[in-house]
């Protein structure tokens, strides 16, 4: 007799733990609520049913409180894109930077380097000046 409470318990407990897997199971892999359900077109239900919409009960296109469509964020394809700024307006001074004799060569076997034409960029800096107006 003594065997029978503690099947009981146990399997009061293996129920409980079962529960609790489910339970788990549903946070993990259950329907997450950040999706939204998909609206049933009434339209399209009647449809299926046989029956026709009535024109009552059906959305108009100008129907204030139908859900609109969403469009992806972002660029759009087409749309122009924001490009590189001209910056002629600006003042230029043209640096030309060389390398010493000493330093055309290479470190390790002392062969000079094989000229390969010339890199050019811009750069940017800005300068801030105090001005005073008395």
């Amino acid at each position: 007799m003594s065997k029978q409470p503690s099947s009981r318990r146990s399997t009061k407990s293996n129920e409980a733990l079962k529960a609790q897997v489910l339970w788990l199971k549903l946070q993990v892999f259950g329907q997450k609520s950040q999706k939204g359900k998909p609206t049933p077109d009434p339209e399209l239900s009647a449809a299926e049913d046989g029956s026709e919409a009535d024109s009552s009960t059906a959305s108009s296109p100008d129907d204030s409180n139908a859900p609109k469509q969403k469009g992806k964020r972002g660029k759009k394809k087409g749309a122009k894109g924001h490009g590189r700024h001209s910056y002629d307006e600006l003042e230029t001074e043209e640096v030309i930077v060389d390398l010493p004799e000493g330093e055309k060569r290479c470190a390790c076997c002392g062969k000079p380097y094989a000229d390969f034409g010339t890199e050019d960029s811009q750069e940017i800096d800005l300068i801030f000046r105090v001005i005073r107006r008395i």
